[in-house]
């Protein structure tokens, strides 16, 4: 919901016709699809970039925003296809202070009026802003779930300290160990030697 309302907002605020919002997946070093408008969904989920291969590759590689204008030279670029109805597009970093997130991409049909060198440095500030929004929802969800964590820790020493006889103990534990996991199932099993 958040990276699909970044890029509403950064659509409708440029009148741009289509845009995507590309998300650094650190392991597999390559950028994919985190929220698109306008663009085909079964075509989504091949859209990956390694990095440095077509624009939005180079842009994050780079950290710089790149303002295109009329047809883009696939050799230029390594872009895998070509869109013909496009005519002028912006690809901007989303960059905070601990590196590169994504970029921010965002077109113009042909009859359109093309981007300009002004809306391209608008588009590198809302790059900035979701770069920054984006990292305070990461760390949000990561202090959450640390905080969970511990919340599951803090009961399980509780119920493995009272008096009751160590199975119900254990079966308790388990109860609160399923619960935390949406009604999943947790089962412990005992050795007993002999």
């Amino acid at each position: 919901a958040l990276l699909h309302g970044i890029l509403e907002i950064a659509v409708g605020a440029t009148a741009a016709k289509r845009g995507s919002l590309l998300l650094y997946d650190a392991e597999a070093e390559q950028l994919t699809v985190g929220a698109a408008i306008g663009i085909e969904a079964e075509l989504i989920p091949a859209i990956v970039l390694p990095l440095g291969d077509g624009i939005a590759g180079r842009v994050f590689e780079t950290g710089r925003g790149q303002l295109v204008s009329g047809k883009v030279s696939p050799s230029d670029y390594r872009i895998a296809h070509e869109r013909y109805d496009v005519d002028s597009a912006i690809s901007a970093p989303m960059v905070d202070h601990d590196g590169g997130l994504g970029v921010l991409n965002l077109s113009r049909a042909k009859h359109e009026t093309p981007f300009s060198d002004d809306d391209l440095r608008f588009v590198e500030q809302i790059g900035r802003l979701a770069a920054a929004m984006i990292r305070r929802a990461q760390n949000h969800r990561r202090l959450d779930a640390q905080a969970s964590r511990l919340q599951i820790r803090e009961h399980v020493r509780h119920e493995l300290s009272t008096n009751a006889p160590m199975p119900e103990r254990l079966a308790q534990v388990c109860r609160l160990i399923a619960q935390e996991v949406n009604a999943g199932i947790c089962n412990l099993y005992l050795y007993e030697p002999g």
